[in-house]
């Protein structure tokens, strides 16, 4: 993806003030997703879309580093087993803030391992190819290999494709993207966000370069320890 001259500016701080006076939960770490913001400012990508967004949090702090007129999707089901059933209101009134800021928003409200969903998500696209992409939704190692299976082809080369809670920890070990972000890690250039590599959590930003469609995850951790 080609970079912007100049990043835009935005005040982390500021924004995390707005979230707090909207009431909107933000389950991320200061310190991993600050630079992640600056990251994501300076490619400038004029779509995200998000697989997983509860009430929005880490959905409107990205939007703050979007060019203007910017499309936002997010992909979440209320209710799902790694979702929240109450927080589709808090979801769309931050998707009501931010068509009031002159983005374009879309909220898909369907199971996002399902071929029909990513098939929405790439008509709502209108031809456009995904410019960044967050995957925060279902934490399970197949569950979030379906979600990568599902729409890394539809992004842009060189694009960032972005993964929440990439760090091993023996106090959540329901969580299982770390399995799947060893191997992504391996084939494309990546930067890591860790507050504490020895806690959960943990942001990964690999480059959609190198992570060809059809390549074999289970067998790449078949003599691995992991759930291949």
């Amino acid at each position: 993806m080609e970079k912007s001259a100049q990043a835009p500016s935005f005040n982390y701080e500021h924004s995390r003030e707005e979230l707090r006076r909207m009431q909107i939960e933000f389950p991320q770490r200061d310190r991993e997703f600050r630079p992640l913001m600056g990251c994501v400012a300076a490619m400038q990508p004029r779509n995200l879309v998000e697989v997983g967004t509860r009430e929005g949090g880490s959905l409107f702090m990205l939007s703050r580093v979007l060019p203007p007129g910017a499309t936002i999707i997010s992909v979440d089901l209320p209710g799902a087993a790694w979702g929240r059933s109450d927080s589709g209101t808090k979801k769309r009134q931050v998707a009501d803030r931010l068509r009031r800021d002159g983005f374009v928003v879309h909220l898909v409200e369907r199971d996002s391992a399902r071929p029909e969903t990513a098939a929405e998500v790439k008509r709502l696209l209108e031809g456009d190819l995904i410019e960044a992409l967050f995957l925060d939704g279902n934490h399970s190692f197949d569950g979030v290999l379906a979600d990568f299976q599902n729409y890394r082809p539809l992004m842009k080369p060189d694009a960032p494709l972005i993964f929440h809670d990439i760090v091993h920890s023996p106090n959540t070990p329901h969580v299982e993207v770390h399995y799947l972000w060893r191997v992504i890690k391996a084939l494309a250039p990546h930067i890591e966000f860790i507050e504490n590599a020895k806690a959960d959590s943990g942001i990964g930003l690999a480059t959609n370069t190198g992570l060809l469609q059809g390549y074999d995850i289970r067998q790449q951790l078949a003599s691995q320890p992991g759930p291949a």
